[in-house]
């Protein structure tokens, strides 16, 4: 007799694979609720890390560190931002070093993302535990190390 047995299937590639429907359940809510405001998901990011300094002022490369963006990708949004009056940029005493900020506008946008994407959080993760919550962070760290 023949039986119809599935292969198994790896740790490794399972994790792959509940890790990508993650991210795509976690992209297109993110997504929804930026649909109806004039920045993307990556601005924001941006916005919010800028908002978040001590100074609300960062350098390129500053910003380059603290998001997961690549150099020539904060430049282009901060031209986009800076352009939609969301930020401007301001040299120091070294003109080789552009510190970007936030105006009062790009203050506002920041702050009215925050409660509805805070409570987005809360919903996507309603079913783990603190502790659990704490572990997945930290094993996600992990992985993103090089």
């Amino acid at each position: 007799m023949c039986e119809d047995r599935k292969p198994e299937i790896s740790v490794e590639k399972a994790v792959s694979k509940n890790l990508k429907r993650a991210y795509n359940i976690m992209h297109v809510g993110t997504n929804r609720l930026f649909k109806n405001t004039n920045i993307t998901v990556a601005q924001f990011n941006l916005m919010e890390t800028i908002l978040h300094s001590g100074d609300r002022s960062l350098s390129i490369q500053d910003l380059t560190e603290k998001t997961i963006s690549l150099q020539p990708n904060i430049t282009r949004m901060v031209a986009e931002l800076k352009n939609a009056g969301l930020v401007t940029r301001r040299s120091g005493t070294d003109r080789r070093t552009v510190n970007v900020q936030l105006t009062a506008k790009g203050v506002e946008t920041v702050e009215a993302i925050q409660k509805p994407l805070f409570e987005f959080h809360l919903l996507q993760y309603k079913n783990l535990t603190k502790e659990e919550l704490e572990l997945l962070n930290s094993l996600l760290g992990k992985l993103a190390r090089p």
